[in-house]
C-alpha cells in the first residue's frame, strides 16, 4: 500500500518538450523600462554560444600537449615558440570568452526563472478559491515554488545542463572521429567501461529517486519543526508549558529519521562509486597497454600517444558525462513539468470568458440563494443544505451559530468564493456561474477575522494599491477618520506614508489588535464596495473594544448591504435580520428582540453567553450597557 501511495505519476511533458517550452519562454520575455532593458531571446544563442566555446576549450586542451611535443622532438626553437604561443592565446582567449558567456547567461537564466515565479504567483493569487482549500492543489503549489526557489534549481539548472549535453556530445564526436580510425576494439573497450559504469550510478539514481516522497516527507517534518521552535506565536506556550522538551524530542526523532535515510542514500552512492573505479582502471590499463604497445611497434610516435590517450579520457569522461546530464535533464524535466502543469491547472470558475455583469439603473444588487447546499471534498456530509435565502439591498444581515454550524461556508458561498454542490447563488435572478468571478468579487468590501496587513504604508493597505500615483490620499485620510484610526496616524512620524510591519521595515510602525481592525475597516470604507462582508472581525477584542467597533460598522454600512458573523450575539443586534444557522440549516431567523420573544434556540445560547458577563452596582449586566 505505501509503496503504491509512493508511486509518482508520470510526468505530461518530456524533456525535449520541457527544454522547448523553456527556449519559448526566453524567446517572448522582454523588459523595456527606465531602469532596465532586458531581451529573453538572447538566452538560446548564449547557451549555444557557451557550448562552442567549451568545446573549443576541450579541443585545443586536447591537442596542445602533442603538438608540443611534437615540436620539441623536431621542429625547431621558432616552431615550438609559435606553437606555445598559438595554444596559450587560444586558451586565453576562449577560456575569457566562456567565464563572460558564463556570467551574463547566469543574470539572463535568472530573468526566465523570476518571469515564471511571477506566472506562478499570478496563478495563485488569481485561481478559483476553491483550489485554496484542496490539499492537492497546496502542494503542487508549493512544489512549483520550490523548483523555482533557487539559482540551483531546475529552472536554471535546465539551461547549464543543456549546455553541458551540447558540450558532451561535440567533445564526444571529435574524440570517437580520431580513435575510430586509430583501433575500433579500443574503442568497444572504452564505450563499454562508460556504459557499464554508468548503469551502476542509474542503479542508485533509481533507488534515490523512488524514494525520493519519503525524503521529502523527513525534510518537511525536520524543517516544520525547526520553524515553529522559531514561531513567535509559541514564544508563550513554549516557557510557561516547558514545550521545549516536547519539541526537542520530536526535532531528534525526524533528524534520526533523516540520519537514517541518508546513510543508505550514501551506502548506494558508494558501491556505484566503485563500481565506476574499477570500470575506469579496467579501461585506463586497456588504453595504456596497447596504446604503448602500438608506440614500442613504431605505428605511432610520442605524441600520437599523448593524443590518444587524451582521446580514450575524453570519450570515457565525455560519455560518462552525457549520461550523467541526461538524468539530470530528465530531472529537471520532471520539475519543469510540475510547474507547467501547476501553471496549467484548470479552473473551476469561470474568469475572462465569463459574462460581464450588467450596473443596476438603481445600483443595487439583490443576492438569493435558491436550494443550496455544499459538501467539502471527501466529507460525508453537507455543511449547508438546502438553504434558501434572499439578501435584499441595503439589508444588514447578521449570521450567528455555534462553532462548525456553516456560518463561513455561508458567507464563502455568498461571496462567490465556492460555488454550491447543490442549488445556485443569484445575482439579481442570473446565476454568477455566468460570471467573470473576479467582476463578482468586485462587488464586495470584507473585513474578516484575520488581518492582512502587509508590510507597505499605511496609505498603500488601505488603498491596496502599490501604485502611489494611484493613491485618492484625500480618500484615505477620510476613510482612517470614518473608521477612528486618523488621530492615531496623524501621530506617527510620516503620517499615512509611515511603513508598517518590521519584518521588513526595521523602523515599521506597530499596531494593536483594535487598530488593525479599524485599519481594515477603513480599507472596506475605501474601496467602497455595495456590499460589505465582516466575517468574525472582533473576535479577538474585548467586549467594550467591540462594541465600539460595531458601532462604526453600523454607522458607516448606512445604504450597503451588509453581511455580519459574529460569535457574540449581542454584537449584532442593530442588524435588520438575525439567521441562526444550526445542523446545516437556518434554525431561526428575525430580529433581535424577536428571536429573544421566540425563546428558541437563539434566546437559549444569548442567555448562556450573558452569564459571562459581570453585573453592575445597578443589576444590569454589561452586555446590555454595552450593546443598548
Amino acid at each position: 500500500m505505501e509503496k503504491a501511495a509512493e508511486k509518482k505519476t508520470k510526468p505530461r511533458y518530456n524533456p525535449w518538450q520541457n527544454a522547448w517550452w523553456m527556449m519559448r519562454r526566453a524567446w517572448g520575455i522582454r523588459i523595456d523600462t527606465e531602469e532596465l532593458k532586458f531581451s529573453g531571446r538572447s538566452v538560446v544563442p548564449m547557451a549555444a554560444a557557451e557550448a562552442l566555446c567549451a568545446v573549443a576549450l576541450a579541443t585545443l586542451e586536447l591537442f596542445c600537449a602533442p603538438a608540443v611535443l611534437r615540436q620539441v622532438e623536431g621542429g625547431g626553437l621558432s616552431g615550438l615558440l609559435l606553437t606555445v604561443a598559438f595554444f596559450c592565446g587560444g586558451l586565453m582567449l576562449v577560456n575569457a570568452l566562456l567565464r563572460y558567456l558564463e556570467a551574463n547567461h547566469m543574470f539572463a537564466r535568472v530573468f526566465v526563472r523570476i518571469n515564471i515565479i511571477n506566472d506562478l504567483s499570478r496563478k495563485y493569487c488569481r485561481t478559483s478559491y476553491a483550489h485554496i482549500e484542496q490539499p492537492d492543489f497546496l502542494a503542487a503549489a508549493d512544489q512549483a515554488y520550490q523548483n523555482c526557489g533557487s539559482n540551483d534549481g531546475p529552472l536554471e539548472g535546465a539551461w547549464n545542463t543543456l549546455v553541458r549535453v551540447c558540450t558532451h556530445v561535440l567533445n564526444f564526436s571529435i574524440s570517437l572521429f580520431l580513435l575510430v580510425r586509430l583501433e575500433p576494439m579500443l574503442l568497444l573497450v572504452t564505450v563499454g567501461a562508460a556504459v557499464l559504469g554508468h548503469a551502476g550510478e542509474l542503479a542508485a539514481d533509481r533507488w534515490i529517486t523512488r524514494r525520493q516522497p519519503e525524503e521529502q516527507r523527513i525534510i518537511h517534518r525536520v524543517y516544520y519543526f525547526e520553524k515553529r521552535t522559531k514561531d513567535v506565536t509559541l514564544a508563550k506556550d513554549i516557557r510557561v508549558f516547558g514545550m521545549h522538551r516536547w519539541l526537542e524530542r520530536l526535532y531528534d526523532d525526524a533528524m534520526r529519521l533523516m540520519s537514517d535515510f541518508y546513510r543508505k542514500y550514501q551506502t548506494q552512492l558508494l558501491i556505484a562509486d566503485i563500481v565506476r573505479l574499477l570500470l575506469d582502471l579496467v579501461r585506463t590499463g586497456a588504453a595504456y597497454a596497447w596504446l604503448l604497445g602500438a608506440v614500442l611497434a613504431g605505428n605511432i610516435d610520442a605524441a600520437g600517444f599523448l593524443l590518444y590517450f587524451g582521446a580514450v579520457s575524453s570519450i570515457a569522461g565525455g560519455l560518462a558525462g552525457l549520461f550523467t546530464e541526461l538524468e539530470n535533464l530528465n530531472a529537471h524535466s520532471r520539475h519543469i513539468s510540475e510547474v507547467r502543469e501547476f501553471l496549467e491547472t484548470p479552473e473551476p470558475y469561470r474568469f475572462e470568458d465569463g459574462g460581464d455583469i450588467p450596473t443596476p439603473t438603481d445600483g443595487r444588487y439583490t443576492i438569493e440563494l435558491k436550494d443550496v447546499s455544499y459538501r467539502y471534498p471527501g466529507a460525508e456530509r453537507d455543511t449547508l443544505s438546502h438553504i434558501d435565502l434572499t439578501v435584499t439591498p441595503g439589508e444588514k444581515l447578521a449570521v450567528v451559530g455555534l462553532n462548525g454550524a456553516g456560518k463561513t461556508t455561508l458567507i464563502k458561498l455568498l461571496c462567490g468564493f465556492l460555488d454550491p454542490t447543490g442549488g445556485a447563488v443569484l445575482l439579481n435572478g442570473v446565476d454568477i456561474r455566468t460570471y467573470d468571478r473576479r467582476q463578482y468579487y468586485a462587488l464586495f468590501s470584507a473585513v474578516y477575522q484575520k488581518i492582512s496587513v502587509l508590510p507597505a504604508s499605511v496609505a498603500e493597505n488601505v488603498a491596496q494599491e502599490a501604485d502611489a500615483k494611484k493613491i485618492d490620499r484625500a480618500r484615505v485620510t477620510d476613510s482612517l477618520d470614518k473608521a477612528g484610526l486618523a488621530p492615531y496616524i496623524a501621530t506617527l512620524p510620516r503620517g499615512i506614508d509611515t511603513m508598517l510591519g518590521r519584518d521588513v521595515y526595521l523602523d515599521g510602525g506597530q499596531l494593536s489588535g483594535g487598530q488593525e481592525q479599524r485599519l481594515m475597516l477603513a480599507r472596506a470604507l475605501y474601496k467602497n464596495a455595495p456590499l460589505l462582508v465582516l466575517d468574525e472581525p472582533t473576535a479577538a477584542l474585548d467586549p467594550l473594544a467591540e462594541s465600539d467597533v460595531y458601532q462604526k460598522y453600523g454607522q458607516m454600512t448606512q445604504g450597503h448591504t451588509a453581511l455580519f458573523i459574529s460569535h457574540r450575539l449581542a454584537s449584532t443586534r442593530f442588524c435588520d435580520r438575525i439567521l441562526l444557522i444550526a445542523d446545516g440549516k437556518i434554525a431561526e431567523s428575525g430580529t433581535h428582540d424577536e428571536l429573544l420573544k421566540s425563546g428558541g434556540s437563539y434566546a437559549e445560547l444569548f442567555a448562556v453567553q450573558s452569564k459571562y458577563y459581570q453585573e453592575n452596582p445597578d443589576g444590569q449586566r454589561e452586555e446590555e450597557l454595552l450593546y443598548a
